[in-house]
């Protein structure tokens, strides 16, 4: 039960195949290893993860819990798997080219890291778990439209619109299909679908990390700040997130924002910024919210971090129409676009 929780997680998020033996010629493979024991009321499940061509040992632990409390230690137990499973998926690739693909690289915010998924995934394309192949594009697409990695927002929207129907078509019931297509939905500001299909994510499997980030999303789109608020915090502690802690800082900096807590979502986005340095939106928000609290030296510091992530970055441009900056705007923190601080 713990293991197939846990496989099944992985195959819900990335394009791999579970096989139930060991065929001789299927390629690069992780080998999990398992033995259980029951010692004087103690329950005992040991687990590796061996790179099957040399036989190293990439993971390994012990956990042990008592029998009469086993469900909530099997669901701890399964989530832990589940994220060493995506850490030895990625430590692979250093020994095996063929282990191209990175978790982490398809929810960054650097470019280079976001075409290399990219490219890995379409050269996937459909021969492995398909739906989530396509759904993951989609989000890649929507990530360099948004925040301004590519030379053809318009053009990556419709893309990434085209993957999450086709995704959908194959896979309605994958908790991981929908929550991407919610997110995409409130990118575009159609917040009544994205709420829906939020809702249907959370309904299919409410521990997946992208379906409770995408519920947590439509609440503060529908202004139901305080639940979106306590959501994100609650997955903050769930140890799926984990897989990407600098998004879940930034949907709670998000609704500290709207309630006017700014100290609060400073603290917040500087985690974020720590997770992910590259993060764009943890530090536009940083930038205006420091200045919103007299911060003058904490804004620069952002501000010049956020161009050299972005060298065409002025404040004249912060201000216009065009820059992805929706929510600050709605909040009424623009005062730093007229600072001449850069």
């Amino acid at each position: 039960m713990v293991l197939g929780d846990a496989l099944g997680r992985v195959i819900d998020l990335l394009p791999v195949h579970i096989l139930d033996e060991d065929p001789a010629n299927s390629g690069p493979a992780i080998l999990v290893h398992s033995s259980s024991d029951i010692i004087a009321n103690t329950y005992y499940l040991v687990i590796k993860l061996v790179y099957r061509q040399s036989g190293a040992v990439l993971w390994a632990h012990r956990f042990s819990w008592p029998v009469a409390q086993s469900d909530p230690h099997m669901q701890q137990c399964s989530a832990q798997i589940c994220l060493s499973a995506f850490r030895v998926i990625d430590a692979a690739s250093s020994i095996d080219t063929t282990f191209q693909l990175s978790f982490g690289d398809i929810f960054s915010f650097s470019k280079n890291k976001l075409d290399r998924a990219d490219l890995n995934l379409g050269k996937i394309d459909e021969k492995i778990n398909p739906a989530v192949v396509l759904s993951l594009r989609a989000w890649i697409r929507s990530t360099l439209a948004f925040e301004r990695l590519t030379d053809d927002p318009v053009r990556n929207i419709e893309e990434a619109k085209e993957f999450s129907r086709r995704a959908r078509e194959i896979s309605p019931l994958n908790a991981t299909v929908v929550a991407v297509s919610s997110f995409l939905e409130s990118y575009l500001y159609n917040t009544d679908t994205a709420k829906e299909l939020a809702r249907q994510a959370i309904a299919l499997d409410h521990q997946n990390p992208i379906a409770r980030l995408s519920y947590s999303r439509s609440l503060y789109d529908m202004g139901k700040f305080e639940e979106a608020s306590n959501e994100a915090r609650a997955s903050l502690n769930h140890p799926f997130s984990n897989l990407n802690p600098a998004n879940w800082h930034v949907e709670i900096a998000l609704t500290m924002t709207k309630q006017r807590r700014f100290a609060e979502a400073v603290k917040h986005l500087e985690v974020a910024s720590h997770h992910a340095p590259d993060h764009r939106p943890a530090l536009r928000f940083l930038s205006a919210l420091r200045y919103q609290l007299n911060d003058e030296q904490g804004a620069i510091q952002a501000l010049r971090k956020l161009k050299k992530l972005e060298p065409d970055f002025t404040l004249d441009l912060m201000a216009s129409d065009q820059y992805p900056v929706d929510s600050l705007r709605n909040a009424g923190l623009m005062k730093i676009t007229k600072s001449g601080l850069i």
